[in-house]
């Protein structure tokens, strides 16, 4: 279905516009009138003739409006439980799916009298949807860090954020200087001590379920969601970022594999460590390597790599000891581009015998999500999602208007030639996307289908600008080929106030999912599940059968609350936090938002 009804809110912005908005700054909006003028073919042939552009820049920016409006913040009084009511269910739930969707966020911003936070400082709530027998359990929860536990008692904010410029600690130059800066109680180290809000994503593995933000994860109780706390198990116990693949081993087994990178300007270092887990949740390997400063925020893994993409960023002098000292700027944009050298891809052994490579590429961009990657030979594949010029894009996305903040990003392969270090780069699809997911099956494989979030217009007057990330996308390659550029591009289009969140594939049965490698149908043989915010108002879930990806939905749940746009998540085979489908009646939920 495509209602198509005009965004809510007029062109807001310009030269005056506070660039450091909050999420809370953004107010519900609901549904505005139907209009039927926008036109969104859901196939066509690769060179973006998909994308509507019949709009100038400001006529985008009602979208953006409503786009906006998906980052207000929730009350951690807004907690609930129960199964989604058969009234709330459009269509129906596949009687063979069971698991655990899983999704984390940042969800409240603010504290009564207090400064207001970015949005990816916001604390974190967990979201779960567990499906059973037809029947769907929701639950949130925010996670219990010691300094959302802390702060709630104090009813302010106690420590600083990774990307919110106004610090709760007093003189702010004496902190940011001789504690940030110098390291006074760390042993002169340097190394700024941010706050952990648990909000980046959620992973069950190994009989561990772990919230966790950009370094410290936190153990959740998978009965109830409730906060058990760091250092539970070895997946908890084990610092690592939101980003994390999982991999068959030759032995038929998978591994859960993490990532940690610390950058170290005063050395000019970057450390990152890389840890496996088995599937009992056991840590069975961990390596380090470090190399020249560099900022990196996923990774891919192949069979014989860790393979991160350095892009080409530098520290922000003026930022770092001028308006970070004075609370002007935030620990996050104490870097900038860097037009001196070429993006680079450095390859990490995972295990003996083989040799660390960096491979340069003349395309000068920047990625932050990865889509996959695999070896062929002399080749390694790497698909990810690229964009020109380097921005933060996240620090105020509440803000988005398509100018500034929001880059227009290319699904991008590179093939690197592992003997001549030569790599070649070509775009898969234009539009703007990002999220992007593949079926389990084939994480570190050949693969010829991808699924991501995409901007459904670009702007008819320039060139750079593009809508909100707004609707589904699956990206089929006509082959499994590293040099294949033939596409057939589907979307599902929800509608011109509903904006889509990040997607997970989920096979179609257990057998599907253990194909490793084939490509084909395995890839597709299933379903794609993701949110969508309702112009910030109410949330849905939807299933989509990839094999009839453009006839939309075969389901859509009318969430009994509202969960902003979140940031990562997970599939879980696993039915976890929620009763059996035999309690219904005893454990339903009214709708109320």
């Amino acid at each position: 279905p495509r209602a198509q009804a005009q965004p809510a809110g007029s062109a807001e912005g310009g030269a005056g516009r506070d660039v450091r908005s909050r999420a809370v700054a953004s107010p519900p909006a609901a549904p505005a009138e139907e209009r039927t003028d926008t036109v969104h073919p859901t196939t066509g042939p690769f060179v973006g003739t998909q994308l509507d552009q019949s709009m100038t820049v400001d006529e985008l920016q009602p979208f953006y409006n409503g786009y906006r409006t998906g980052y207000r913040s929730v009350p951690p009084s807004d907690e609930t439980k129960g199964f989604i009511q058969p009234s709330m269910i459009e269509g129906q739930i596949p009687p063979e799916l069971e698991g655990t969707l899983l999704r984390n966020g940042p969800a409240y911003f603010e504290r009564e009298g207090d400064l207001n936070k970015r949005y990816l400082d916001g604390d974190g709530m967990v979201t779960s949807i567990a499906f059973k027998d037809g029947k769907a359990f929701f639950r949130n929860k925010f996670v219990q860090t010691e300094c959302f536990k802390a702060e709630q008692e104090a009813g302010k904010y106690l420590e600083p954020s990774i990307f919110t410029a106004e610090d709760p600690r007093k003189p702010i130059w004496w902190h940011r200087t001789a504690v940030d800066m110098v390291g006074i109680d760390r042993g002169f180290t340097g190394d700024p001590q941010m706050k952990h809000n648990g909000a980046y994503n959620v992973i069950n593995w190994g009989g561990s379920l772990v919230a966790v933000d950009y370094a410290k994860p936190y153990e959740l109780d998978p009965k109830n969601l409730e906060t058990i706390g760091h250092g539970a198990s070895d997946l908890s116990s084990t610092m690592h970022t939101s980003h994390y693949r999982v991999m068959a081993e030759a032995d038929g087994s998978s591994r859960l594999v993490s990532m940690l990178n610390k950058i170290n300007w005063r050395n000019h270092t970057t450390t990152s460590n890389f840890c496996e887990f088995d599937e009992q949740g056991n840590k069975v390997k961990d390596l380090t390597y470090v190399f020249p400063a560099a900022y990196v925020h996923d990774m891919i893994v192949t069979d014989d790599y860790y393979v991160l993409f350095d892009c080409p960023v530098r520290m922000h002098l003026k930022n770092t000891f001028i308006n970070y000292p004075q609370g002007k700027t935030s620990l996050s944009e104490s870097i900038a581009e860097d037009t001196s050298r070429k993006p680079m891809f450095r390859l990490f052994p995972r295990h003996d015998g083989v040799e660390e490579k960096v491979i340069a590429t003349d395309k000068f961009c920047f990625s932050y999500h990865h889509v996959n990657g695999w070896q062929e030979g002399d080749k390694l594949i790497f698909d990810t999602t690229t964009w020109p010029k380097f921005t933060l894009y996240f620090l105020d996305i509440v803000d988005a208007d398509g100018k500034v903040f929001w880059p227009k990003m290319s699904f991008t392969r590179f093939v690197l030639d592992l003997k001549t270090g030569e790599c070649d780069a070509f775009d898969l699809d234009n539009h703007p996307c990002e999220y992007p997911a593949v079926a389990p099956c084939a994480t570190g494989r050949p693969y010829r289908h991808a699924y991501l979030c995409t901007s459904a217009h670009a702007a008819a007057d320039n060139d750079e600008i593009s809508g909100p990330i707004h609707q589904l996308t699956k990206v089929s390659m006509a082959s499994a080929d590293p040099y294949c550029k033939e596409t057939k591009v589907e979307h599902y289009y929800p509608g011109d106030t509903r904006f889509c969140m990040e997607p997970l594939f989920i096979p179609r049965s257990q057998e599907n999912s253990g194909i490793h490698g084939k490509g084909g149908e395995g890839e597709d043989d299933g379903w794609l599940i993701g949110l969508v915010n309702n112009a910030g108002s109410t949330t849905d879930c939807v299933i989509i059968d990839c094999k009839d990806f453009a006839a939309g939905p075969v389901c859509t749940l009318h969430l009994p609350r509202y969960v902003p746009m979140g940031v990562h998540g997970s599939w879980s085979p696993e039915y976890i936090a929620g009763p059996e489908p035999q309690d219904v009646d005893t454990e339903a939920i009214s709708n109320t938002h």
